[in-house]
């Protein structure tokens, strides 16, 4: 399955509403990215029934902790190096589009190191074998349910909010009042360990829409369809532009995102509710710094009013230390709102 396949498969769900969530640190406890070299060895070893000749697994992992260390310092360099430029009025400094734009550039930078490991990544041999495409669902699953070391921890209430937003879903479809989708947009580069990982927590329901990268399994080469920051914010404008156009009796759709790091700040912000997952001290220290207002979710009601759908006129992040903050919006005196 090619890279744009995962994203084509989405343009056919036509929904009023969403809700996109990213993955590693989000949904997952830990970041799943540093076991993908482990995982492809276990797909190699099961696929052959030995373990793959080409590459040993302590080769597989010393390469990658190699570029892995090369990576955290690109990216503290980088981040050093990245100051937002000076207001030129007080008016300038706390305009929205203005701050947005500043940090976009930044995190733009901070994308470009992780691309630029990323193609060492891909030259390295040390993905190859990975079964990364969700055709390969079942298989991974099969991976993850017979070593525990490539088991991905879920958070709690995580698969409880996203069975209630494919409740509502598959409820309306049945109506044929199709309101709801549920999403979700990482640049993870392993679709089927993230749709592996998710199926516990479903259920009975249908798989999400998964928008991500993905490696290729013959030359281990990762494909970046979600390179970073900027695709995750193209990606949410794009819904609420389909949003906006799918029906022009029906009220504007409600554009819901939840992320954890300095990656999903842009999404966070182009969403109508932007939640920012977790309390990263450095994706709120790096968002203060351009501009950005941050304030907990739990004092969004008060400071918005009861209307999910109104947004701020200022760039603000409203931050979760748990998912269980978020299901209380979610279940709060807004409700109806969220699923009318």
């Amino acid at each position: 399955m090619a890279a744009d396949a995962l994203s084509v498969s989405a343009s056919t769900v036509n929904c009023q509403n969403w809700f996109v969530v990213d993955f590693d640190g989000t949904c997952s406890i830990n970041d799943t990215t540093p076991m993908l070299p482990r995982l492809a060895a276990l797909c190699a070893k099961e696929l052959a029934g030995e373990p793959s000749p080409s590459m040993t697994l302590e080769e597989r992992q010393s390469k990658f902790s190699e570029l892995e260390q090369e990576y955290f310092a690109l990216y503290l360099k980088a981040k050093s190096e990245c100051q937002p430029p000076p207001a030129t009025d007080k008016n300038e400094s706390n305009n929205k589009e203005t701050v947005i734009s500043s940090l976009a550039q930044a995190l733009d930078r901070l994308d470009q190191v992780s691309n630029i490991v990323t193609a060492k990544v891909s030259t390295s041999g040390c993905l190859k074998e990975l079964q990364a495409d969700l055709e390969h669902t079942d298989f991974v699953l099969g991976v993850v349910r017979k070593y525990d070391e490539v088991k991905v921890g879920i958070r709690p209430h995580c698969g409880s909010i996203l069975r209630q937003i494919l409740h509502h879903h598959h409820r309306q479809e049945e109506e044929g009042n199709n309101k709801w989708g549920l999403a979700v947009l990482s640049v993870n580069w392993c679709p089927s360990l993230i749709a592996a990982s998710l199926r516990p927590e479903i259920e009975q329901y249908s798989m999400p829409i998964i928008w991500s990268n993905r490696v290729d399994s013959k030359t281990g080469r990762v494909e970046l369809s979600i390179p970073g920051a900027l695709a995750k914010q193209e990606k949410i404008a794009s819904l609420r532009s389909e949003s906006l156009s799918s029906s022009s009796s029906s009220p504007r759709g409600l554009i819901v995102y939840v992320g954890d790091s300095s990656t999903d700040l842009l999404a966070i912000l182009e969403a109508d509710v932007g939640i920012l997952f977790g309390g990263s001290s450095s994706a709120i220290a790096l968002a203060q710094q351009y501009g950005v207002t941050v304030k907990p979710l739990s004092e969004r009601n008060g400071w918005m009013g009861n209307d999910i759908t109104k947004t701020a006129s200022e760039p603000i992040i409203w931050t979760a230390g748990c998912w269980s903050e978020v299901e209380a919006l979610m279940k709060g005196d807004d409700a109806s709102t969220w699923f009318r």
